[in-house]
């Protein structure tokens, strides 16, 4: 079944101070796709995911490890690779990771 969200009404958890996530969707076994909201000089602490992460810079400018960041730019993670993430401006980006089980094939 289809979801949608309206941005309107889109809910925001703080994880971090100043690092604020908006879940697209969640698998049950982890990973699922969402938008990261960082406010400037906010850091994403380092971290990694078990089965590699795709993102998309839609706001803003930041340092994702040694590169910069910014409007239109893309990442991809490795499977379990560590990266971190740091906001020079208000930073939004989308990212997605595949379920850590065989629950993609279903």
């Amino acid at each position: 079944m289809a979801t949608y969200y309206e941005a309107d009404s889109r809910a925001w958890k703080e994880i971090h101070p100043g690092v604020f996530v908006s879940d697209l969707h969640r698998y049950a076994t982890g990973g699922g796709a969402a938008l990261f909201r960082l406010e400037p000089g906010a850091t994403l602490p380092e971290h990694n995911h078990p089965t590699g992460e795709h993102g998309y810079v839609i706001e803003g400018s930041g340092m994702f490890g040694t590169y910069s960041l910014s409007f239109g730019d893309a990442f991809w993670m490795e499977v379990d690779e560590k990266h971190e993430i740091r906001a020079l401006t208000r930073l939004v980006f989308f990212a997605t990771s595949l379920p850590r089980t065989d629950e993609r094939r279903s």
